[in-house]
């Protein structure tokens, strides 16, 4: 959130106030003597800025502690529910959430009914549908809310808010911004379902946590794609197309949605007609390039492979697959490299996005 290196004495107040508000998140219940002892701030400084987020109602006092000596400490939690977001998840099945500051759902609407390649116009009435059916179960305060975040296939530019290309969506450069800014002005965020699943399970995961290079690899029927974190970061690229390994091409003839041919999906795709829908053991050998080619060049630490590709390989071909990709990085057994599979990231992209409009509200 701040970027520049010199602050403006409102700045570097909201900048110390954030600090405050993420410690009390992630260590609550805290005392403030604990916030001043364990920050470089004055304890006239705490009082006064737990005080402002008291009064924002960011925190809560939630007990008494034991004193040492003095005055009995009273513990401070961050009140996750005080500020409010709409989530729109366009992974099946597509829904609008309402969800707090950590993540959880506190409504949903039903199953939004997207047609295929549906237009810009066609997608903002189905999303709207799906906000006032929340809306007729509970009132929502809108100075309240952060935002509305929607978590997109495709090539996306999360800075300005526009989808570059779809092929889910059959869109091209559409400014999300612009559809939805008659009823949340200032307030749209969108990104990559893959990165949002990375963010998701940076913030839930201990050995994603404690990762600095993390990658996850989104092996799905419809689309094969990485996505990167660094120390907790998404990497876009300057095109807003870092990771994208689908397209690895091959020696191979199979036309691909991006018009080419030998691109990595593609030919998994093909492979799955010709094999009643389970993953053949050319495909392995095809991934498995792909998955180490990617781990050669970003060196993470941690890979974490999903999508609903794993279950059409079955337990025994995902260990392959695994062994098949540490055998083509470099230097496996003396890097440090884990390689694991989570079958089911849904939540997480629900979790990732919240983590994303917090940070662009409350990040240092």
């Amino acid at each position: 959130m701040f970027k520049n290196s010199f602050l403006s004495h409102a700045d570097a107040a909201q900048y110390n106030r954030n600090l405050v508000l993420n410690y009390i998140k992630d260590y609550g219940p805290v005392s403030r003597t604990q916030i001043w002892e364990n920050m470089n701030l004055s304890r006239a400084s705490v009082t006064m800025i737990v005080r402002q987020l008291q009064e924002l109602n960011f925190v809560d006092e939630v007990g008494v502690g034991e004193s040492s000596g003095g005055r009995k400490p009273l513990y401070l939690e961050f009140n996750k529910d005080s500020r409010l977001m709409y989530i729109v998840d366009y992974w099946e099945p597509s829904k609008v959430y309402l969800v707090n500051m950590a993540g959880d759902i506190k409504l949903e609407s039903p199953p939004l009914d997207f047609p295929r390649y549906c237009s810009p116009s066609e997608f903002s009435r189905i999303v709207m549908h799906g906000i006032r059916e929340i809306e007729r179960q509970i009132k929502v305060d809108y100075n309240l809310l952060l935002g509305l975040g929607f978590c997109l296939p495709g090539t996306i530019d999360s800075r300005n808010g526009f989808v570059l290309h779809s092929v889910e969506l059959g869109w091209q450069d559409v400014n999300i911004n612009a559809l939805f800014k008659k009823y949340f002005p200032k307030k749209i965020y969108l990104e990559r379902t893959g990165n949002l699943m990375a963010l998701g399970l940076c913030n839930s995961r201990e050995d994603v946590i404690s990762c600095s290079h993390f990658m996850l690899v989104l092996l799905a029927t419809h689309g094969i794609g990485a996505s990167l974190l660094i120390r907790g970061s998404c990497q876009h690229g300057s095109n807003y197309m870092v990771g994208e390994i689908g397209h690895s091409k091959f020696d191979d003839e199979t036309l691909c949605s991006c018009g080419q041919t030998g691109c990595l999906e593609a030919i998994i795709r093909e492979d799955l007609m010709h094999n009643n829908g389970e993953v053949g053991n050319e495909s392995l050998t095809y991934l498995s390039r792909a998955i180490s080619s990617a781990i050669n060049l970003m060196d993470t630490s941690l890979v974490i492979l999903t999508g609903d590709l794993l279950p059409k390989m079955g337990n025994e071909k995902q260990l392959i697959l695994i062994e098949m990709i540490k055998t083509q990085v470099v230097s496996s057994k003396q890097r440090r490299l884990k390689i694991s599979m989570v079958d089911n990231c849904e939540n997480a992209i629900i979790s990732g996005m919240s983590a994303h409009i917090f940070k662009e509200h409350f990040g240092v």
